[in-house]
């Protein structure tokens, strides 16, 4: 919000403080935000606003944001998300696993393919389809590296 004085600087001191929890940090951007703001207009849209960059970005239960993993959105040249969620990790203090992404989870595919099919759009979201065909046990990483594809 433009009109707050000085908002990106209050922002980014609430989100970098360290939080126990995600709902402690909610709590606290929300207070902070409104201690610092009071009455403003567009204040609840505001709070918000901040509250999605914290979810999308900061994990403090795993130990995990954005600045120790700057690359977390580069699956495809790095593990990014995949680094935990591949299917091979364990919650700490459980014999769970920590459930696996596929890119559904955070992508909604529209058309994919070659020539017509790229004129079939789905709304809804399609599964992924690789290019190249079954990419299955594999992370976008382990080919995507930075090397030459033979491409």
């Amino acid at each position: 919000n433009p009109q707050l004085s000085a908002v990106k600087r209050t922002v980014v001191d609430l989100l970098t403080h360290s939080y126990a929890t995600e709902a402690e940090a909610l709590a606290a951007l929300d207070a902070g935000l409104r201690k610092h703001y009071s009455g403003q207009p567009g204040l609840d849209a505001t709070v918000g606003a901040v509250q999605d960059v914290y979810r999308e970005n900061f994990f403090p239960e795993m130990k995990s944001d954005w600045s120790k993993y700057p690359d977390n959105i580069g699956h495809k040249d790095s593990p990014g998300c995949f680094r935990c969620h591949d299917g091979n990790h364990q919650v700490v203090g459980s014999t769970n696993r920590i459930a696996p992404n596929d890119c559904n989870i955070c992508h909604i595919i529209l058309a994919q393919g070659r020539g017509a099919d790229l004129s079939q759009l789905s709304t809804a979201g399609l599964p992924f389809k690789h290019p190249e065909g079954s990419i299955e046990g594999l992370l976008c990483s382990d080919c995507h590296n930075g090397k030459n594809q033979g491409q």
